[in-house]
């Protein structure tokens, strides 16, 4: 019994050690070979599901999953028409086609993750970008050694220019994931608040390296409202995630139009922001849609293989680079559509949201609310959205959320449902009051 309980342990450890390298590889390169490299832990769940099925957690887990797999096929569906109305390129047609296999591929590994290693599945994704960001942290401390790395620091945070050390520590997407795990941390895990804190205090080392502005203002953000949640009273938490799920559907809505008819460029020109050639690229995609319920819509990765399309004509708009929109919200509008834009924004902010609060807790829904409205303020002028990191990091904390549906915060509040923890407690305040 021994030798087998030892086996056991030992496999788990191969498992977790090999899914933890191949993490790493997927956070040091957002290209074909680590996205597919990450697809190992597919076969691994596979093959521990056959020797020993559980089904009571893929029950648990695979709702989420599932309601992500459908969206990504209802997007691609709607993409399908799109292409066939417009006659589109073929070229445009295989890279939707593809965006949408890794998207899928990217629920899969992340449920597969939390199959096996349970809530683990969280941290192990978290060591591997640690890892990551530590060897480029080596590498930064090689090349420009441990004074000039300092006084690049130093320089980094007077002046808000990242030269050096800096640049080389400026890795975007991963930047970006720090803050989703450190909130998974904040609003579910389980662990010791010592050992909370040695990951969100690891987690935030390395963002706070990474000094993306956008970022660092959005993470701002992310902790007023967590705060937010954690002052107001049980029977109000409840509706946390619409106070601020309707909000980011509707300024994403009309932040459109305003993008369209200048409005965003006038604005930048007034206050003297330098956007980085963002104004320049915007009105060089400006043709390619309208802001009217007619528009159906360019189907999946248009822009991005519009603009790579440009760039190897050699064309250029005012010397911006035509490379990325840096607009995630205005790329999912060409994409879709007005009406899949709209149903786009009600599934992200309004029902995810819900469904996750009723099937994972009410902490879990305060969690992806938070995510999602840090995700947009980045996405606003960023272009984190397709990134397969970022998305696997999503994923994998909502789904670890459900494997700890189950749980208790600050010691007090255990709930299988955030909700009946809520009505609960106001009913014991009306009794109290009545008394």
């Amino acid at each position: 019994m021994q030798t087998d309980t030892k086996a056991k342990k030992t496999l788990y450890a191969l498992f977790a050690g090999i899914y933890i390298l191949v993490v790493m590889f997927t956070f040091y390169s957002d290209t074909m070979i680590p996205k597919i490299s990450s697809m190992i832990i597919i076969p691994i769940a596979f093959f521990i599901f056959m020797i020993q099925a559980d089904f009571d957690r893929v029950k648990q887990l695979s709702g989420f999953a599932f309601w992500m797999i459908v969206g990504c096929l209802l997007v691609y569906v709607l993409s399908v028409i799109v292409w066939i109305i417009n006659i589109e390129k073929t070229m445009y047609i295989m890279e939707g086609t593809q965006r949408l296999i890794f998207q899928l591929v990217n629920i899969l590994v992340a449920f597969s993750a939390i199959y096996v290693f349970g809530s683990k599945g969280v941290d192990y994704t978290l060591y591997g970008a640690f890892g990551m960001n530590a060897i480029v942290l080596m590498q930064g401390l090689i090349k420009y050694g441990p004074a000039g790395s300092l006084n690049d620091i130093v320089h980094t945070f007077t002046t808000g220019e990242q030269l050096g050390f800096m640049s080389v520590m400026e890795i975007n997407e991963v930047t970006y994931v720090y803050v989703i795990f450190i909130l998974y941390y904040i609003f579910i895990s389980q662990y010791s608040v010592k050992k909370k804190a040695v990951y969100i205090g690891i987690s935030a080392f390395f963002f706070i390296m990474g000094f993306k502005r956008i970022i660092l203002a959005s993470a701002a953000i992310a902790a007023l409202c967590s705060v937010l949640f954690f002052i107001l009273k049980p029977k109000y938490r409840k509706n946390f995630g619409l106070l601020i799920g309707i909000p980011v559907a509707v300024v994403s809505f009309l932040y459109i139009p305003f993008i369209r008819y200048g409005l965003f460029e006038y604005t930048m020109n007034l206050f003297n922001i330098n956007t980085n050639t963002r104004i320049d690229l915007y009105n060089f995609i400006k043709d390619t849609y309208s802001f009217t319920p007619d528009f159906i819509g360019r189907g999946l990765d248009f822009v991005f293989r519009y603009l790579k399309y440009v760039k190897t004509l050699r064309l250029h708009y005012k010397g911006a680079t035509l490379q990325f929109i840096h607009n995630d919200i205005l790329v999912r509008y060409i994409e879709m559509g007005f009406w899949g834009f709209c149903g786009w924004l009600y599934a992200c902010c309004i029902f995810c949201q819900r469904w996750i609060q009723k099937n994972y807790g009410l902490f879990a829904g305060a969690m992806y609310a938070v995510i999602n409205l840090y995700s947009f303020i980045n996405w606003s002028v960023g272009n984190t959205n397709h990134a397969y990191v970022v998305r696997l990091s999503v994923v994998i904390v909502v789904i670890g959320a459900g494997c700890l549906k189950n749980i208790e915060l600050k010691g007090i509040e255990r709930h299988k449902n955030g909700l009946e923890m809520a009505e609960e407690s106001e009913e014991q305040e009306i009794k109290a009051e009545i008394i």
